[in-house]
């Protein structure tokens, strides 16, 4: 089967130029590199997204305890669970990226290398 590199929506497609082998495989390892780095982003976006959801609910928690004057805020249970269960994706998801990005790490230099090991010492900090 020819292999062509082209441009196109669905369903059109239009060829541009017939590829060798060796080009063929280094634009699909180049699209691989862009896949990856995508779906790295995915994850540091969740993080992203839950820490600002962290932020709205603790705000409106804030709020609400000044606009009610509130004399026990933590006896609210709405605002409790709520509170925890945005605590709760936010570590989970932390956790998600970490493991992500040292399992990315060990299969890129090795699982004793400089750049895991730097990695684990960071996170140890935290």
């Amino acid at each position: 089967m020819p292999r062509r590199l082209g441009v196109g929506t669905i369903p059109g497609y239009t060829a541009i130029k017939e590829l060798s082998a060796e080009e063929f495989d280094e634009y699909r390892r180049q699209v691989g590199v862009i896949v990856d780095a995508y779906r790295d982003f995915r994850v540091f976006w969740m993080v992203v997204e839950n820490l600002k959801e962290i932020e709205e609910t603790l705000a409106a928690a804030r709020d609400a305890y000044v606009a009610k004057k509130l004399a026990i805020p933590l006896r609210q249970p709405d605002m409790m669970a709520s509170i925890n269960r945005c605590l709760l994706n936010f570590l989970s998801i932390v956790r998600v990226f970490l493991d992500h990005s040292e399992t990315k790490l060990k299969a890129r230099h090795g699982a004793s290398s400089r750049e895991v090991s730097g990695f684990k010492a960071r996170c140890s900090l935290a």
